[in-house]
């Protein structure tokens, strides 16, 4: 089954950036100049945390600034549908995911008010509810899974943004800060915990949760200089007891989390350079770790889940020559706890290697590769419930293509856990259409193959298809 679904991938991949190379007009304009094709590379090279002071994070319909009115409504509505193929009949006391696994209505609404004298207010707030468990049974599933899963109400950005004086800007509230070059794996961008209930579904740019700080940035030449202060602390949204993506047939241990508004809040800085043709950053943090280890207690040997204190302290570089993009990025990490040395803390660096190639017609194809490695490893880490190795090697290949005078958009993302992914992977093949101005319909299918982690091992089942309108209003 894996060697099957590895080479339906591949040969699905080869086929689509085949096509854009035999098709293009001539060798000329398949080799278009990179800074032609994608400026944003350069012009954004701050990656979403340099952004304009004026300019809405996640605004979907971005205009002129003497174009828009004081009160700018917008949204979207999304209807989302998958189906699991894969999976085998549930033993005892597990709950069936075969079929009809999502069959969900999403909606998006937000607000932005621009003041005088440079200011604005934005808010964004989304809310899903998911019609398939009344259709397959709620009495089959966890309480824990229909509470997290069949319905959702939550507040997204809501900020204060303005310029308090000459190259001196603020913004206060809830928001996304996007670190670091990568587009695909995470190494400093860490401020905002992720959405990990369906892990490969969609890329990480949309699974960022919203926290609230207090964020000052100071403009110089082509420098800038940040300062955040996280006073709400939040981690990752992980799969729930009875999820499919659950690993166990076993309810986790009671997790111990630090009071989200607590009197010890995140904080971070950032030193980011502009420059033509390249950029840099230097990142520090002092965050809660967003993965949470196990302890035992050894008077009840019983056993919990916490967060460690962790500093990061890293830098990021992009350089761009013709139709390539070089990537570096590179953190080093203290404070890091596992269960397999308790009382003890390491330290890992996590060094990321990524090279872009827009040189086909409408097409990027991009490369992205880490090693985080652990530097005083100890050879108990490498058994559960931890699992970790002295180095972890992840791989991303992905294929982006806009046909059809961009209007469809097709991708072919594969992400390998090791070396050579035998610790396990998965596999995302999409098509999108623009079937009018604000209505995308995307049609695709996710594979996961089972390796030598024990979470892949325990997901290769839940290969789906799956299809998405979404109407931007």
């Amino acid at each position: 089954m894996r060697l099957s679904k590895m080479f339906f991938f591949l040969l699905t991949i080869t086929l689509f950036t085949y096509g854009n190379v035999v098709t293009a007009q001539d060798t000329d304009e398949a080799l278009a100049d990179f800074e032609e094709e994608k400026p944003w590379q350069v012009d954004n090279a701050l990656d979403g945390f340099d952004e304009e002071p004026m300019e809405p994070l996640g605004d979907d319909k971005p205009t002129r600034p003497d174009e828009r009115s004081m009160f700018d409504f917008g949204g979207a509505f999304t209807f989302s549908t998958a189906y699991s193929y894969d999976r085998k009949a549930p033993q005892t006391g597990e709950s069936d995911h075969r079929g009809l696994s999502m069959l969900r209505g999403r909606l998006k609404l937000d607000v932005d008010i621009r003041l005088e004298d440079n200011w604005r207010v934005f808010a964004d707030s989304s809310g899903f509810y998911d019609l398939s468990y009344r259709v397959r049974g709620q009495d089959g599933f966890t309480g824990e899974l229909l509470n997290d899963s069949e319905s959702e109400l939550e507040l997204k950005n809501a900020y204060l943004q303005g310029t308090v004086a000459g190259g001196l800007d603020i913004k206060i509230g809830r928001q996304i800060v996007v670190w670091g070059k990568s587009d695909n794996l995470r190494v400093t961008d860490i401020l905002n915990p992720l959405d990990n209930r369906n892990p490969g579904l969609v890329d990480i740019e949309d699974l960022r949760l919203p926290v609230t700080m207090s964020r000052l940035d100071y403009y110089f030449g082509s420098w800038s200089l940040s300062a955040i202060a996280l006073h709400e602390i939040r981690f990752n949204k992980e799969p729930v007891f009875g999820s499919p993506f659950y690993p166990v047939n076993l309810p986790p241990p009671d997790e111990t989390r630090p009071d989200s508004w607590g009197v010890a809040p995140e904080w971070a800085a950032a030193l980011n350079g502009v420059f033509s043709g390249w950029d840099i950053s230097l990142y520090f943090a002092e965050v809660y770790d967003d993965r949470a280890h196990l302890t035992l207690d050894t008077r009840d040997f019983t056993t919990r889940r916490e967060h460690s204190r962790i500093n990061m302290i890293g830098g990021a570089i992009n350089v761009a020559t013709g139709n390539f993009l070089l990537k570096l990025e590179s953190a080093r990490f203290s404070g890091l706890e596992y269960f397999a040395t308790p009382g003890e803390t390491k330290e890992r660096i996590d060094i990321m290697v990524g090279l872009e190639y827009s040189g086909i017609t409408d097409t990027t194809v991009l490369f992205e590769g880490i090693d985080r490695i652990i530097i005083n490893h100890d050879p108990r880490m490498a058994d559960g419930p931890d699992e970790m190795d002295k180095d972890e090697f992840q791989t991303v290949i992905r294929v982006n293509s806009n046909q059809m005078r961009d209007r469809l958009h097709l991708v072919a993302l594969t992400s390998l856990f090791g070396a050579r992914g035998e610790k396990g992977s998965f596999q995302r093949l999409s098509a999108g259409y623009d079937i009018r101005d604000g209505f995308l319909a995307t049609i695709g299918m996710l594979l996961y193959q089972s390796g030598e982690k024990s979470y892949f091992a325990a997901i290769d089942e839940n290969d789906q298809l799956f299809f998405e309108a979404k109407y931007s209003f």
